[in-house]
């Protein structure tokens, strides 16, 4: 199942760079072959690569795969905490998605400390927080102008009061989406699940009170201040300020005053002899879920709009004799 699982995250958004490596396998032996550890351990990483498969994922979804967990199943104890180098390996995977217009929109922030993660993520969820890790949701990109101090992308100097204005899209908030998706898979690769939380214990950054159901993914305060989450843009005690990496500008901007919380992820492990309820997508409501889709032209025939290459030179020829006549 690890070996499955870590084929659909690769073969989401690495087929061209199995590809690329797989056409150029005398260069990379040859370099391996020199006295240096780094390059050796590059090698491995992209031999290995080319063994994932995403053969099975669809159905294994579709029969219920565990994907997720409810907040009661997580197990208690640090021993089921993904480790510093897993969490790395994560998120560094959940990073990896395809940004759009070259923002990068999203950062992650982890909350180790059992009580922090009490605070951000509330018990009475039913969540038992000593074998989780707490994750940070940021986005780029979603508060307007106003709450935004980056302004990185140069706009008309008739706006804004004659300062150029940045990129404000949601596209933030649908990649926050994709590289949490991504997150999942990885996760799952190493044995763990998650559950993603907005009814949140923080404070509401404008009105200083803490409304659990009335700040997270709420539209009024999406765009401006949402939640206090000053003390989560630098380290615990302060000594480090946290940087975001913008892929259009190809350098970084500070966390703070610029990045949305989105929402926040427990990640942890539970009893996998209880897989199936403690599954979210094996609840009742999955049959509904799952026929959210429609074809829009129920009746199309692909090959009805397909001209041969054979038809088309025929038909090229007839038209030259035509005006030869």
């Amino acid at each position: 199942m690890k070996k499955f699982l870590c084929g659909v995250l690769a073969s989401l958004m690495t087929i061209s760079l199995v590809a690329c490596s797989s056409g150029t396998t005398s260069e990379t032996q040859e370099l391996s072959t020199e006295d240096n550890s780094e390059t050796e351990v590059i090698t491995a990483e992209a031999e290995s690569s080319q063994e994932f498969s995403i053969e099975g994922f669809s159905q294994w979804a579709i029969d219920g795969g565990n994907a997720g967990a409810y907040s009661s199943t997580f197990l208690s104890g640090e021993e089921n905490r993904p480790t510093d180098e897993e969490l790395e390996s994560i998120l560094q995977a959940a990073n990896t998605y395809f940004q759009c217009h070259g923002l990068g929109g999203t950062h992650f922030i982890v909350i180790k400390n059992t009580e922090e993660q009490n605070t951000i993520i509330p018990t009475f969820m039913g969540i038992d927080h000593s074998g989780t890790v707490t994750i940070l949701v940021m986005a780029d990109g979603v508060k307007d102008q106003e709450h935004h101090d980056a302004q990185y992308y140069p706009g008309s100097s008739d706006e804004n009061g004659g300062n150029p204005e940045y990129w404000n899209m949601y596209y933030g908030i649908y990649e926050a989406g994709w590289a949490s998706a991504y997150l999942n898979l990885a996760a799952m690769d190493y044995g763990y699940r998650i559950r993603a939380y907005a009814a949140l214990g923080l404070e509401n950054a404008e009105t200083g009170t803490v409304e659990y159901f009335g700040t997270g993914g709420n539209f009024d305060y999406i765009t401006g201040e949402n939640w206090d989450i000053e003390k989560y843009y630098q380290t615990e005690d302060g000594s480090e300020s946290f940087d975001h990496y913008v892929v259009c500008l190809d350098d970084t901007i500070p966390n703070a005053d610029n990045v949305t919380l989105i929402c926040a992820i427990a990640i942890g492990k539970i009893d996998e002899t209880d897989a199936i309820s403690s599954s979210t997508a094996s609840a009742s409501y999955k049959a509904g879920m799952m026929t959210n889709y429609d074809f829009w032209d129920k009746d199309y025939d692909a090959s009805s709009d397909t001209t041969t290459d054979t038809e088309s030179s025929a038909t090229s020829s007839e038209q030259e004799e035509e005006t030869n006549e």
